[in-house]
């Protein structure tokens, strides 16, 4: 599986930018199943938090989606809220 390259590379261009607590996203593009998409996220979650960084919330779903294509996107954003 690619997603640990990619997220790899996210983590390595942002990182100077980037505080520890994080929100993380993953949306599958339509023809990614509900399971599918959540071993996506355990696998982020695993290696965004082996990697120091905190999870405040995350969201698993279908959002944004192109025409039951399959395939996901992996966004995150830094958390800077008390």
């Amino acid at each position: 599986m690619k997603t640990y390259s990619m997220i790899e590379r996210l983590v390595d261009d942002w990182a100077p930018l980037l505080n520890k607590r994080l929100l993380v996203l993953i949306n599958g593009a339509g023809g990614t199943s509900q399971m599918e998409l959540h071993i996506l996220y355990r696998r982020k979650h695993q290696n965004l938090t082996g990697r120091g960084f905190e999870i405040e919330d995350a969201v698993v779903d279908s959002f944004f989606t192109t025409l039951e294509m399959v395939g996901f996107s992996l966004p995150f954003c830094a958390v800077d809220i008390d």
